[in-house]
């Protein structure tokens, strides 16, 4: 019989609540943001945030408080009855259902448990998302950060989107032996995997996929990664490009892997065009910038637009250490 691991549990819960309490003390009450209406027969409203250039679509029912004082801002968007017991602003701790946005990120520690990557599409480009996971293989929630983001925003920032968990229980296994609830509080043993069984509601799921899939940047964006990324020489951006195309530029050393790192070229429906690998032209295993160049051949796309993407080579294939560059550019008719 599974151990409930409840001390874990609420240990989990005390430490998110008193972290929110301490780092969102200083903030004002929050402004009950009123949606613009979209057509009445959909029920769903139009959030737009002129502060951190952002738009999203909610359910009717559900409610939107903004809380923009302070150095942690945040936007929770929330179905009001999940809600019962806790204090706002809800964090990414906060066990109720909500998608909210974090633009300078939350100053606590990130979510333990079973994760893969996320199975949603995005609207704003780089999105760099992962889905958290049931012992059932069910999402609950789905954390994103982008590599281009509004200005009012920094490279901590976040969304973090996610269902109730009802009747939660956690398990603490190391190599496949259940650990006692005493030896399974952060910081977890070496190895140690938490699996969490909970009820939670589909539809709610649906509906927090359908908000985080309608997110839109409403701003001009600007590279949320740090000075290691990848400049390209050729082709810049919009530039009118055709099959063959030369890829030609910098990136720094840490972006290869054994000398080389992937290149796509998608259209502007996210199809995949083509893809290649780009080669480093000198030693990679430096701490420097890194001359490289890749040839793309493809056959005609079915959009005027689409966008080039560098890929950071990741051989530990954790979505955390991904990160990517892509830049707009228009196919030769």
């Amino acid at each position: 019989m599974k151990k409930v691991l409840l001390v874990f549990v609420a240990l989990l819960l005390l430490a998110g609540a008193a972290a929110a309490g301490y780092f969102f003390a200083r903030q004002t009450k929050p402004n009950e943001a009123q949606g613009d209406s979209v057509p009445a027969e959909t029920q769903w409203l139009t959030y737009t945030n002129e502060t951190y250039g952002f738009r999203l679509e909610y359910p009717s029912d559900w409610r939107v408080a903004e809380f923009s004082d302070g150095a942690f801002p945040a936007i929770n968007v929330y179905k009001p009855e999940t809600t019962e017991g806790l204090d706002l602003p809800l964090i990414h701790h906060s066990n109720a259902t909500q998608v909210s946005v974090f633009p300078n990120g939350v100053p606590t520690e990130g979510i333990i448990g079973q994760s893969q990557s996320s199975t949603l599409t995005f609207k704003p480009g780089g999105a760099l998302a992962t889905d958290f996971v049931l012992a059932d293989g069910s999402r609950w929630a789905t954390y994103s950060r982008f590599n281009r983001a509004p200005a009012g925003w920094d490279q901590s920032g976040f969304v973090w989107g996610a269902v109730k968990l009802d009747d939660l229980t956690i398990d603490c296994l190391v190599d496949g032996v259940e650990l006692p609830t005493d030896q399974c509080a952060p910081p977890l043993p070496d190895g140690a995997v938490l699996l969490r069984h909970a009820n939670v509601s589909r539809q709610d799921r649906a509906d927090v996929e359908r908000i985080l899939s309608s997110l839109t940047f409403t701003q001009p964006t600007k590279s949320t990664t740090d000075s290691q990324a990848p400049v390209l020489t050729t082709p810049q951006p919009d530039e009118v490009v055709s099959s063959p195309l030369q890829v030609s530029g910098e990136a720094y050393g840490t972006w290869y892997f054994e000398a080389s790192f992937p290149i796509e070229l998608r259209d502007a429906n996210n199809n995949l065009v083509t893809q290649a690998i780009a080669q480093a032209q000198s030693d990679w295993m430096v701490e420097d910038f890194v001359a490289f160049e890749a040839m793309l051949t493809f056959g005609q796309p079915q959009t005027p637009a689409g966008r080039l993407i560098l890929k950071k080579d990741n051989p530990s294939g954790l979505p955390e250490f991904d990160q990517q560059v892509e830049i707009p550019v228009r196919f030769q008719p």
